[in-house]
């Protein structure tokens, strides 16, 4: 395999990629959960945007494929990265959601959780300790087992 053909491989997966976001922005989605088991709602994927995103892959994978010969290639380029920026700021609120919220499994409960789900052992409002809570009494060397 000589080296020639590394951006051909490149760019062909990079097209594929670009066809799968164009036909998923395009098809409709599956139904709903019939219920949500989160206590806070999803963020929606903008579909135009996960369109447009495909599109500047597309012609990012074009450029690849077309190499040096291309008179258009750095044209294609740098509408490809235009379009990139513009579909990944129409799923911004998406993206953030996806990188930043890793669900309750790895944080543990929190107090809202404590209190929704009925926990008698939900922290006081005002923020005061009582003086009757183990883990309190245990850090300060009060008592305990």
């Amino acid at each position: 395999m000589s080296l020639e053909t590394l951006p051909l491989i490149l760019g062909g997966l990079v097209l594929l990629v670009a066809l799968a976001l164009i036909v998923d922005g395009i098809l409709a989605d599956r139904e709903p959960r019939a219920v949500e088991r989160r206590c806070r709602s999803r963020t929606g994927r903008s579909r135009p945007g996960e369109v447009i995103v495909g599109g500047g892959l597309l012609l990012v994978g074009a450029a690849l494929v077309g190499g040096d010969q291309w008179r258009w290639a750095t044209v294609a380029v740098r509408a490809g990265a235009v379009l990139l920026v513009i579909g990944t700021t129409f799923n911004a609120r998406y993206l953030r959601e996806r990188l930043t919220f890793r669900g309750a499994a790895r944080r543990g409960r929190t107090a809202d959780d404590r209190r929704h789900l009925g926990d008698p052992v939900a922290p006081d409002p005002s923020g005061a300790r009582r003086s009757n809570d183990r883990r309190w009494t245990e850090r300060r060397g009060e008592g305990g087992a």
